[in-house]
């Protein structure tokens, strides 16, 4: 676990500084999403939360890395546990933003029968479009949606989010 958290410190040290060398400055997103997903043939939906650090290289193309985690219920009422640690490059058109990405995620069923969880880790790959609503000098407030296909050994997840956020 210590290795995992300096590799997380590493890559944002890595991000903070390729946006500043850029001259644009670095940033930040937070958000809030709520998404609908499916793994071995069962569907789940849940809530979650995402904070990513990063920033615009010119005014064309944004970088940002980034963990997200997301609580959510099968349809018969188990509970998954879904975090992610990734990076999303992104094409800035004025308020538009369409982009995607690799991610790492891990995955969390809670059975029932016993008092242990199905978990696996894996790899994965995302598109992220976000349309900024509000645009001040300070931040944006953005709506989004992000499908992602997530392949966890054998098994595989298709999901989708919705997205609610600030970006500064």
């Amino acid at each position: 676990m210590k290795r995992v958290g300096m590799a997380i410190a590493a890559f944002g040290a890595f991000l903070w500084t390729s946006a500043a060398s850029a001259g644009e400055g670095i940033g930040a997103k937070v958000n809030v999403q709520g998404g609908y997903g499916h793994i071995f043939s069962v569907p789940f939906y849940g809530i979650g939360l995402g904070a990513e650090l990063g920033g615009d290289i010119g005014k064309s193309v944004g970088i940002y890395g980034g963990i997200q985690y997301e609580r959510a219920r099968t349809e018969y009422g188990l509970p998954v546990h879904f975090g992610q640690l990734g990076l999303t490059v992104e094409g800035i058109l004025d308020r538009f933003r369409v982009g995607g990405g690799l991610h790492f995620p891990y995955f969390a069923l809670e059975r029932e029968s016993t008092n242990s969880k199905l978990d696996k880790i894996g790899i994965g790959l995302h598109l992220s479009a976000t349309f900024d609503l509000v645009q001040t000098r300070e931040f944006n407030l953005f709506l989004g949606v992000r499908p992602q296909l997530d392949l966890l050994g054998k098994d595989r997840t298709l999901s989708a989010h919705a997205t609610f956020g600030v970006r500064f």
